[in-house]
């Protein structure tokens, strides 16, 4: 199968290549096999000749010279009656031969020197792949509501409208891209800006890399797709959940949150799968999805203590320890000069959005979910009055700067779980989150 872009026209040049095999994994072997021959044979030839030498026997001695005829003791023999130090020819021989030994086993050496680690044959065992999971497509599983490519494009222009309704300003133009609690919450800052000169924004989406995308398995509407997003520029990755109501409609984030550094996400079908939507009263997983915003809520009111704490990863839940820090913190400084005439209170109440769920591999699912902090500031003494003057967010929202019933302030938070399904041994984990001010109400 050859395929094009679609805009530039199909290779016509096509090329196939393969690894060729050119190791020689028995060489090494042979040349030291030969090498060890060869050694044998030297010693084989030098014991042979050794042997063949001493069993020539005893020489025959010459004729006994005449007993009359005299010595001639004027030989002219230069060399007579001079010792030489020169060795005799079998000893030159000896030597000669352990001159010839010793270069032929130095070239042997060099020559296994050269010798690379191709030249000797890998004893190690073949490595056994490690098994990876299969994925399935269930019987009858519709087609995924979006492409990879299409799912970049989505995001880009999302960003692009936020990122052009946060410099204007303009609520309605955000509500062209953003729904639930991601517009409630612009909402909101589009109006302390107004009033609050150095009041700071809400930081861009990131689009690239786009690390992950999970589209909802889906031929009908609406349809959702989870997307996560590591931003090279920013110190967490971004996952969100978009959707789109009816096939004239844009796809809408409807919620998002921030990963902890060191969250793993749950093993994901491939894009070209999908996944199906879990709905909000399954009871495949260890809690419904609708439960749990509720179940959550508790656990932050009441930490390890709530009824529902036995079904949380608690130890890793950074977003709940922090709020329960903060809220301390924050009790001690009020208490310090306001205790005796106040009291401040705080709550956790479930959010008003749906849940929002896609099945993963292992019969569990990501689910977002949204909860409501509640700080609350009253009088204790009937001629006390709680003023606002170091606090502009809460006066820019309720539109007063003082109250003898006291105010409350909210907060939402958009939270990304992981659920698993009925029978498994692990807890519900906190993937990520964010929280931004929702509202402000003086107390009647």
């Amino acid at each position: 199968l050859v395929a094009a872009d679609g805009t530039e026209p199909a290779p016509t040049d096509l090329s196939v290549s393969w690894p060729i095999e050119n190791g020689t994994p028995w060489a090494g072997p042979l040349i030291v096999g030969g090498a060890i021959l060869m050694v044998i044979g030297l010693i084989l030839y030098v014991l042979g000749i050794r042997h063949v030498r001493r069993s020539r026997g005893p020489r025959r001695k010459g004729l006994p010279l005449p007993a009359t005829e005299p010595i001639d003791v004027t030989v002219d023999d230069p060399d007579k009656g001079v010792i030489s130090s020169t060795p005799s020819r079998r000893a030159v021989g000896r030597g000669r031969r352990s001159m010839i030994a010793v270069p032929v086993v130095a070239a042997s050496a060099l020559v296994l020197a050269g010798c690379t680690a191709d030249a000797w044959p890998d004893l190690a065992g073949t490595p056994t792949p490690s098994p990876t999971a299969s994925v399935i497509v269930p019987e009858g599983q519709q087609s995924p509501a979006v492409t990879r490519p299409q799912a970049e494009r989505i995001i880009e222009r999302v960003a692009a409208t936020v990122a052009e309704a946060d410099e204007a300003r303009d609520a309605d133009l955000a509500a062209t891209r953003l729904e639930g609690a991601p517009l409630a919450e612009r909402e909101t800052l589009y109006t302390l800006q107004e009033a609050i000169e150095d009041r700071e924004g809400l930081p861009a989406f990131a689009t690239t890399p786009l690390e992950v995308v999970l589209p909802q398995a889906t031929e009908g509407w609406p349809r959702t797709f989870l997307a996560v997003v590591n931003d090279p520029e920013g110190t967490a990755a971004t996952t969100m959940f978009l959707s789109q109501q009816d096939a004239w409609s844009d796809y809408k984030l409807t919620s998002y949150s921030y990963l902890e550094a060191d969250t793993t996400l749950p093993d994901l079908a491939p894009v070209y799968v999908g996944a199906t939507q879990v709905q909000p009263d399954s009871p495949f997983l260890i809690m419904e999805p609708q439960e749990l915003s509720t179940a959550y809520a508790d656990v932050i009111n009441n930490g390890e203590d709530s009824e529902y704490a036995s079904l949380f990863e608690l130890d890793e839940d950074q977003f709940r320890i922090g709020v329960a820090a903060d809220r301390q913190k924050r009790l001690d400084e009020f208490n310090e000069t306001a205790e005796s005439t106040g009291e401040l209170t705080f709550s956790t109440e479930p959010g008003e959005e749906n849940p929002t769920a896609l099945a993963t591999l292992e019969s569990g699912a990501i689910v977002a979910v949204t909860i409501q902090e509640i700080d609350t500031v009253q009088p204790t003494d009937d001629d006390a009055v709680i003023k606002l003057d170091n606090n502009p967010t809460v006066q820019t929202l309720t539109g007063v700067d003082e109250s003898s019933e006291g105010f409350s302030t909210v907060y939402v938070d958009q939270l990304f779980f992981y659920v698993p399904g009925q029978g498994s041994s692990e807890k519900i984990r906190l993937l990520g989150y964010v929280s931004n001010i929702l509202d402000a109400k003086v107390i009647e």
